[in-house]
């Protein structure tokens, strides 16, 4: 993949431009309970309340647009602010004598101007009803991020502080906050921008306040708070100079890594001075977000699993709990926050993205939250739902399935009375489930979420991760739903968020975004399908007759490779045919939707905003399609017969008509194919036209005669006979009696902590693959259901379990150092550079090329 940056970008121009108002009036007269506005609003010149003058601009560019006027006196709108209301709350009155805006605060006008803007466009005549419109805001933070700012990670490590780049451009932001956004998150690390008694500020500190300073005013011109994104106070590595320099700081191992030992005086010290020298040198930001658990490393408590009910085995026997270790750590952060700006707010997030049955230490965090502090928990963590017949379960990140999961419940019941409320993690435009489209639209789902919010008491958001925050539809509706009081139905939200785009056709709209909700429902509900199955970019996929056993690509990195076929990584929860049918189902009753989207824009004039949404949804058609099609094809691969052939040639037609049909929506919409934490296109135009070729020799291999799929030769390890490996031996033998299988390992070094993992597969690599990993102190997971599983004298583990599929394929492998931290060591098959191979999120270090046969 070209490493592009976002100057090069297409879509970043088209966010620099204002958006258009659409007014769609007929010539009709008023209705007795109508305001008759044909002749204009009389709005004042200038912003009567600071901070307006972004907003002013904005209705007065309305007010331009607005239809040719009759004659007459046009009529006022006029402001008042009455401090004694809630923030951002406001009343809209309408009566003969015009309009008058009564609100809260300046933020509170702000809003209500927007929503008149949203009134007219949705009229079908300048005329409103009488009567008084209020709304009050029940989430106070409504926090997304830049679409196309670096991200500060690998492979790039861009860092948008340090470059001059202008990531929120006028048109952006006033598009942002007219959707409800009031805070973007921006990534620090306190090394870079802090200084304190123990550290100097670092080369370019200066700078990089700098930039954070004038974002921080400009995105304030908006009614955006700016808050920085932290995962501190970070560990530090095993030879950290700063650590020899002052040994109290250092805690227990975690990860390779000496956690931040939160004992001393100094280390609390430390966060205080860190936090405050920040919002010192920038009073003017919203807060800060901080993983304080989860993600990487930070104090004692990344030490303690959140699905193990665990403490800290700290060098310096502190004896806190571990709530304690969490309190004392926010605690800190607040008081260096509020010293130099008290209305900052603090949020605390623990992600905890696994989906396992959650420790009980992590539910007493929620029963111990300072004042002051406001603590976030992903929605959908550990969630569960049933998917044909089968309750299936996923990690985080879930669009496709509104949620709560019964974690985020249990955490909210204790924290609902505390005064700084909960706030959710949630993904708003998109999830890891599809993030190469700037948005799904499926607002009906984002519904049912926010109405659970608010039934929980969850007072603040956090509405994306680097993806997920492009601006139209789903950040619209989640700004309406933030002052949503849940009176009506979900249909009768629909059509307040459809009037002001569809006007005349919204039923025809909202019953396709009821379709596209209905069919996103059948997304396989498996972090595995995330992240490495082909809803992103499986329309560049190059698909295999043979068996070439290539790892798939995960989805959220950019990639030159896509020619993987071991589909059965991206299968955890399902089976694959399971994975075909959800994804049939998702394909076609999509279909249903954009056909009802069709009509809806047929039966409009032509409306710019109304085509890029049916583009939007037929790229997304496609994409699913292809989904549906390749599972099909390894599916039907998998249990090869001669007459399958038909089959198998008709879905590659298919496929290479839909690249086609992508390729010209990417024409005419640059973000398709753009992926944020790539920072990059997983696909675009020129990368669908350069899979075609591929695909049509695919097609010409079918049609030949006798065509069957070749299967590479592999190792083979006998059932009952030891395998020797440098370090280790081991068998799996057969129990007919039980019909189970016996895994024996013997393990010939036992002084360097390791871990060992049985990883079984079926032979054509199509099914999910099965793992048991163990180390010394037992099982770290089993996907086997094994019966019996333990160490015999520390050196002997045997395990029995039932055999996962009739024809075994798969690997042993062995590694040393920490957890997700340590390198393989010893595996079979043998494989070249062992000591290198990379570690890969939920597969660790299995390798379809490199797997044997049980024979």
């Amino acid at each position: 993949m070209k490493d592009r940056t976002a100057s090069e970008w297409k879509f970043v121009g088209e966010l620099r431009r204002k958006q258009p108002f659409e007014f769609r009036w007929c010539n009709r007269k008023p209705q007795a309970e109508e305001v008759d506005f044909s002749s204009g609003i009389r709005f004042p010149g200038q912003a009567p309340f600071p901070r307006l003058a972004t907003v002013w601009k904005s209705f007065e560019r309305f007010l331009k647009n607005w239809p040719a006027k009759t004659s007459g006196n046009p009529l006022p709108l006029c402001f008042s602010i009455q401090q004694e209301r809630l923030f951002e709350s406001y009343d809209i009155v309408i009566s003969e004598r015009g309009i008058d805006v009564q609100a809260g605060d300046s933020e509170g006008i702000r809003r209500a101007l927007y929503h008149l803007e949203d009134l007219f466009l949705s009229a079908d005549a300048p005329y409103l009803k009488k009567g008084t419109l209020s709304r009050k805001p029940w989430l106070k933070n409504r926090i997304s991020r830049c679409f196309f700012s670096p991200i500060k990670r690998a492979p790039h490590f861009r860092d948008e502080l340090a470059d001059k780049f202008d990531y929120y451009p006028e048109a952006y932001l006033e598009r942002l906050a007219s959707e409800g956004i009031n805070g973007l998150w921006i990534t620090v690390e306190w090394k870079e921008l802090a200084s304190t008694s123990f550290t100097k500020p670092s080369a370019g500190t200066e700078r990089r306040l700098a930039k954070l300073r004038s974002v921080a005013d400009r995105c304030l011109e908006y009614g955006i708070r700016i808050f920085v994104f932290c995962i501190e106070p970070a560990a530090f590595a095993p030879d950290s100079s700063f650590l020899k320099k002052h040994p109290e700081f250092g805690g227990c191992e975690v990860f390779g890594k000496r956690a931040f030992c939160l004992k001393s005086a100094h280390a609390l010290q430390y966060i205080r001075e860190s936090v405050g020298s920040i919002f010192q040198a920038i009073p003017k930001l919203g807060g800060m977000i901080n993983i304080s658990h989860g993600e990487r490393p930070t104090t004692c408590l990344s030490s303690c699993p959140c699905t193990q009910d665990v403490s800290p085995a700290c060098r310096g026997n502190c004896g806190f709990s571990n709530a304690d270790l969490w309190k004392r750590a926010v605690e800190a952060m607040r008081d260096g926050m509020k010293e130099f700006s008290p209305d900052a707010d603090l949020i605390s997030w623990l992600y905890m993205p696994e989906g396992k049955k959650r420790a009980e230490w992590v539910f007493t965090l929620a029963r111990n939250i300072p004042e002051g502090v406001i603590l976030q928990y992903n929605f959908e963590s550990n969630i569960n739902a049933v998917q044909l017949g089968k309750i299936r379960n996923g990690g985080d990140y879930w669009l496709s399935q509104a949620g709560p999961s019964a974690d985020f419940e249990k955490m909210a019941f204790p924290a609902k009375e505390h005064r700084s409320g909960l706030s959710a993690k949630l993904q708003v435009g998109c999830s890891h489930e599809v993030a190469t489209v700037p948005i799904v639209p499926v607002p009906g789902i984002l519904y049912r979420k926010y109405r659970k919010m608010r039934e929980m008491n969850v007072r603040h958001v956090m509405q994306c991760w680097y993806f997920g925050n492009y601006p139209g539809l789903m950040n619209k509706a989640a700004g309406h739903l933030a002052f949503e009081e849940f009176a009506g139905t979900e249909t009768d939200f629909l059509r307040e968020l459809a009037r002001p785009v569809w006007g005349s056709a919204t039923e025809t709209a909202v019953e396709a975004w009821t379709l596209f909700a209905d069919a996103y429902g059948n997304y396989p509900l498996s972090n595995m399908f995330q992240y490495y199955g082909p809803a992103h970019a499986g329309t560049v996929w190059e698909w295999q007759f043979d068996f070439r056993l290539k790892p798939l690509a995960p989805t959220w990195h950019p990639s030159d490779s896509h020619d993987g076929d071991a589909i059965g990584e991206c299968l955890r929860e399902h089976s694959l045919g399971e994975a075909v049918i959800l994804t049939r189902t998702l394909s076609e009753k999509w279909t249903e939707g954009v056909r009802k989207l069709t009509r809806a824009v047929q039966s409009l004039p032509f409306g710019r905003a109304r085509e890029k949404s049916l583009d939007l949804a037929r790229a997304l058609e496609v994409q699913f399609a292809s989904v549906a099609r390749v599972l099909q094809f390894y599916e039907l691969r998998s249990r090869f017969a001669s007459e399958m052939l038909p089959f198998m040639r008709i879905l590659v037609s298919e496929e290479i008509a839909g690249r086609k049909a992508l390729a010209e929506l990417c024409a005419r919409d640059s973000s398709l194919g753009f992926h944020s934490e790539a920072e990059g296109y997983l696909y675009s135009r020129e990368m669908l036209s350069a899979s075609i070729p591929s695909m049509e020799k695919l097609l010409e291999r079918l049609g030949a005669p006798f065509a069957v799929p070749q299967m590479p030769e592999r190792k083979q390890s006998v059932f009952g006979q030891w395998t020797e490996n440098r370090t280790f031996r081991w068998k799996l033998e057969k129990l007919p009696e039980k019909g189970h299988l016996k895994f024996t390992l013997e393990s010939m070094q036992n002084e360097t902590p390791r871990v060992f993992e049985l990883a079984l597969c079926d032979r054509t690599l199509s099914e999910p693959v099965r793992f048991l990993s163990f180390k010394n102190s037992g099982v770290i997971q089993d996907h086997l259901k094994c019966i019996d599983a333990q160490w015999d004298g520390g050196t002997v583990f045997e395990a029995e379990f039932p055999s996962p599929y009739p024809k075994l394929s798969g690997s042993v492998s062995c590694a040393e150092g920490p957890h997700d931290f340590e390198y393989l060591y010893d595996a079979w098959p043998r494989r070249p550079g062992d000591r290198k191979s990379q570690l890969r999120l939920g597969l660790r270090y299995f390798h379809p090329g490199y797997t044997g046969d049980f024979m």
